[in-house]
């Protein structure tokens, strides 16, 4: 039996300031946790062992961009940023942070053409531990 709480809430502003240009915020943390009980099967008698395994998730995101737009062409620049904590006390911690940002310049060529160009940029950190490892049939056989 599963037994958890979970509390999430965040935001959104937008901006349309007079002019071509708009921006826009948002957030969203989050909380999660849960307790239950895990069976996991053994090959030694008595063949399973149950146990406690509570855990816990959290986070929160935030997101900003910018729009121009004039007779044309446009122009955007959006940065984000996610952090995560999952806690399986049974199993492994996690933590990741990601990054990103991304700037689009949109132009007509003519009529019927519309070109959209620009650089974008990634990152990521992620640690923690494993308390759980998969192996590929071939290691196994191996070992």
């Amino acid at each position: 039996m599963t037994v958890g709480t979970r509390c999430a809430e965040g935001f959104r502003a937008d901006w349309t300031p007079a002019g071509s240009n708009s921006l826009t915020c948002k957030e969203d943390i989050y909380q999660s946790k849960y307790g239950e009980t895990l069976t996991v099967p053994s090959l030694n008698a008595p063949y399973s062992n149950t146990f406690p395994n509570n855990g816990k998730y959290s986070g929160g995101n935030i997101l900003g961009r910018w729009n121009h737009s004039s007779e044309g062409s446009s122009m955007s620049l959006q940065m984000y940023y996610d952090n995560t904590t999952i806690a399986d006390n049974s199993l492994f911690v996690d933590h990741q942070n990601i990054f990103d940002m991304d700037f689009q310049d949109g132009f007509h060529l003519g009529n019927s053409q519309q070109f959209v160009v620009g650089p974008g940029l990634t990152g990521q950190s992620v640690t923690g531990t494993t308390r759980v490892s998969l192996f590929p049939c071939s290691q196994i056989n191996s070992r």
